[in-house]
């Protein structure tokens, strides 16, 4: 009776220490202090400074065998396995590495790296809910720390529209990060974990020596008027030029098309939705504010209002056909998304000769939702 009541005691301690991805309620909560003791955590030099792929730029695999060790290759970021992931705020400092040397240290990092209390529930884990962090950490078994580490890089970023990646690891011990920063951002905060599998023989495991260095790699804003020829009108010649501008939200339904075709109603649209003087309303006033009343003589205007549920998403305009339908595509991210919403117009160009307006037809959205590549 007593070797029976040790076993059961032993398999409810095994099942505790292994990690669920239960849902959670984010609620009223408070970040728990958890990470001291932990073997390893020490903060290295801090730097100044998207995607859930490997350095090869392959998406997460279903299936992969991280027990063979990697060769240490000088300099070159494909001698090594790198996670980019978005995740969750822990208690770690920001920016810094953490070294994981075993199966043990790994698994009491994803117990206790980010213990939140929640006033109704108790103490929640937030990081084991994330699902691509936990495919990527479960890999890991005895077998692999047998001749390898983890090197875990915490990043926090102040828009979740920054990227970050793995570029490459030096036998110093450095490590590079790239990272984009749009000039149009989502003002929300964004966490990051890059998993880097090195192998114990490395120079800088030895000393332990590693440090980051953080390299911006400049990119296109992601508010770019659209290329009038991605979206010639399929049943004729005339192409249309579109903008597609994240905005503030306005006191308007959602999705929803306006028609303007007068300088004044223009103005009172302005007038009415945009008045905060806020970072995006200064984008999106660059570009309707050119439409004088020589351009509405020809011409009108047609503009969408979408609300998406993150910040991640993105639209892009692909299409205005006769009947008035226009042709949006939703894009999805590939990596978990931002919890902000997002509100949008895209402002299209049309010429008073249009086929919808002397059939008086009204223009329509078509929504196709896509996901990023």
């Amino acid at each position: 009776m007593k070797k029976f009541l040790i076993l059961v005691l032993s398999v409810l301690l095994t099942a505790l220490s292994l990690v669920s991805c239960q849902e959670y309620d984010d609620g009223d909560i408070s970040r728990v202090d958890s990470l001291a003791g932990i073997e390893g955590t020490d903060s290295l030099q801090p730097a100044a400074g998207t995607n859930e792929k490997s350095a090869e730029g392959e998406n997460l695999p279903e299936e992969s065998s991280p027990g063979t060790p990697q060769p240490v290759l000088e300099d070159n970021p494909i001698g090594y396995t790198a996670y980019n992931l978005r995740t969750i705020e822990c208690n770690v400092d920001y920016p810094s590495i953490l070294l994981i040397n075993s199966k043990e240290e790994l698994e009491e990092y994803i117990d206790t790296a980010c213990l939140w209390n929640n006033e109704e529930t108790g103490i929640i884990n937030f990081l084991n809910t994330r699902k691509s962090f936990m495919e990527a950490v479960c890999r890991y078994d005895e077998e692999y720390f047998k001749n390898n580490i983890l090197a875990f890089v915490h990043i926090e970023a102040i828009s979740g529209s920054i990227d970050y990646w793995f570029d490459s690891l030096e036998d110093s011990g450095k490590i590079h990060i790239n990272y984009t920063s749009p000039e149009l951002q989502t003002c929300d905060m964004e966490y990051w974990h890059i998993i880097i599998e090195v192998p114990k023989d490395h120079p800088a495991v030895v000393v332990n020596t590693f440090t980051l260095e953080f390299e911006y790699v400049p990119e296109d804003d992601c508010v770019q008027p659209i290329d009038p020829n991605e979206n010639s009108l399929p049943e004729g010649d005339d192409d249309y030029t579109a903008y597609v501008i994240r905005t503030s939200m306005c006191q308007v339904e959602y999705p929803s098309v306006l028609t303007l075709y007068t300088k004044e109603e223009l103005d009172e649209y302005l007038a009415t939705n945009f008045i905060t003087g806020d970072y995006y309303e200064a984008e999106f006033l660059e570009k309707i504010t050119k439409y004088d009343k020589e351009y509405f003589e020809n011409n009108f205007l047609v503009l969408v209002r979408l609300e998406a549920i993150s910040g991640s998403i993105k639209f892009k305009f692909a299409g205005l056909d006769d009947t008035g339908k226009m042709h949006v595509q939703e894009i999805w991210p590939a990596y978990e998304m931002t919890d902000d919403m997002a509100y949008w117009h895209i402002i299209i160009e049309v010429p008073h000769s249009h086929p919808a307006i002397p059939a008086d037809v009204d223009f329509i959205i078509e929504l196709t939702r896509i996901s990023e590549e």
